[in-house]
C-alpha cells in the first residue's frame, strides 16, 4: 500500500483510496473477462461495519473507540498479508464503516471469506485502552453485506457506454451490499448476508416502520386512530405488542434518541415476519405506509 491514500488510524485505504483502486480493478475484470471460465468472471463487495459502535464510544469513550478501529485495521492488514493467494482490498469508507473489494469472486467465495474475517473479530481479544491490556473478549463484532456481479452482463454494456456503465455498476453493488449489511444487522448483527431482490422490499418495509415509529410513538397511544380498526381489530396481539413498546418509547425514551426508537421499531417488524401471513404482512404495511 506504499504511495496509496491511507487512513491514518487503521493503515488501510481511505475512502478515496479505495474508491479508486475498486473502479481500476473493476476495470482490470473487464479487460480480463473470459467468457469461458464463468467462476471467475464476477466481482464481489462486501461493506461490513463494527456493531454497536456508537455504544462502545458511549460507554468507554472514544479513545476506546479509536483503539478499536486500529486494532481491527491491523487484523485485516494481517490478513490480507497472511492468507495465501488472497487478492482483495480493504478500505475505511468513513467512521466504523469498511469495505472489502474481491474481484473474481462470486457471492458465495466472498461470504465465506467475509465469515472468515468475522469469526477472527469475534474471537479476537481487543485492547481495553484505559489499561492498555488486553481484556476485551467477544467484545467486538461485525455485521457484514456481500453482493456480487456478473461481468459478463456489464461487458456487454460496455460496448455503447463502458465509462457510465462502470460508474453505474461499482455503485449498484456498494448500494447491494449495503442493502445486505442492513438486513444483517436487523436479523441480530454479527453474522454475514448475501443481497437478494427481495432485500430491497424487506428493508423498504423496515423503513417504513421506523417512520412510523418516529412519527407517532410519542403520541398517546389512544390518539393513534389506525390502532383501533381494520386489521389491527383483526389482530389484537399487535395492538398489545405496539402499545407496550410505545408506552416505553414515551415514557422512556428521548424523542430525539431515534437509534433507541429504531430498536423497537426493527423488533416490531420482526414480530411481524415471524407471526403474521404474508397476506397480513403486505395489508399492514399498506395501512402503515398511508399513515406517513
Amino acid at each position: 500500500m506504499k504511495g496509496a491514500r491511507k487512513d491514518s488510524l487503521t493503515g488501510l485505504y481511505n475512502r478515496e483510496g479505495i474508491e479508486d483502486r475498486v473502479h481500476s480493478k473493476f476495470m482490470e475484470c473487464i479487460e480480463k473477462f473470459d467468457i469461458t471460465d464463468k467462476e471467475k468472471g464476477h466481482f464481489a463487495i462486501v461493506m461490513f461495519d463494527v456493531d454497536y459502535f456508537k455504544a462502545i464510544n458511549d460507554l468507554y469513550g472514544h479513545s476506546q473507540g479509536d483503539r478499536t478501529l486500529q486494532e481491527l485495521g491491523n487484523i485485516l492488514c494481517d490478513y490480507q498479508k497472511l492468507k495465501k493467494d488472497f487478492i482483495g482490498i480493504f478500505g475505511r469508507r468513513g467512521g466504523e464503516e469498511f469495505l472489502l473489494a474481491l474481484p473474481y469472486h462470486t457471492s458465495r467465495q466472498a461470504k465465506y471469506i467475509a465469515d472468515q474475517i468475522r469469526e477472527i473479530v469475534q474471537n479476537f481479544v481487543f485492547s481495553d485502552a484505559k489499561s492498555n491490556t488486553r481484556s476485551l473478549e467477544n467484545f467486538i463484532t461485525l455485521s457484514m453485506g456481500v453482493s456480487s456481479m456478473d461481468m459478463g452482463d456489464v461487458v456487454r454494456k460496455c460496448l455503447n457506454d463502458k465509462d457510465n456503465i462502470i460508474a453505474d455498476s461499482v455503485i449498484k453493488l456498494r448500494e447491494e451490499s449495503d442493502c445486505a449489511l442492513e438486513y444483517a444487522k436487523f436479523l441480530g448483527r454479527n453474522r454475514v448476508e448475501i443481497f437478494e431482490k427481495y432485500l430491497l422490499s424487506e428493508m423498504e418495509n423496515l423503513n417504513i416502520v421506523r417512520n412510523f415509529f418516529f412519527r407517532y410513538s410519542h403520541k398517546g397511544f389512544s390518539e393513534i386512530r389506525l390502532f383501533k380498526r381494520g386489521i389491527f381489530a383483526e389482530n389484537p396481539d399487535l395492538i398489545k405488542k405496539a402499545r407496550k413498546y410505545f408506552q416505553i418509547i414515551k415514557t422512556e425514551i428521548n424523542p430525539r434518541d431515534t437509534r433507541t426508537q429504531a430498536v423497537f421499531a426493527d423488533n416490531f417488524y420482526r414480530f411481524i415476519c415471524n407471526n403474521k401471513s404474508k397476506q397480513v404482512k403486505n395489508k399492514l404495511m399498506q395501512v402503515f405506509g398511508e399513515a406517513l
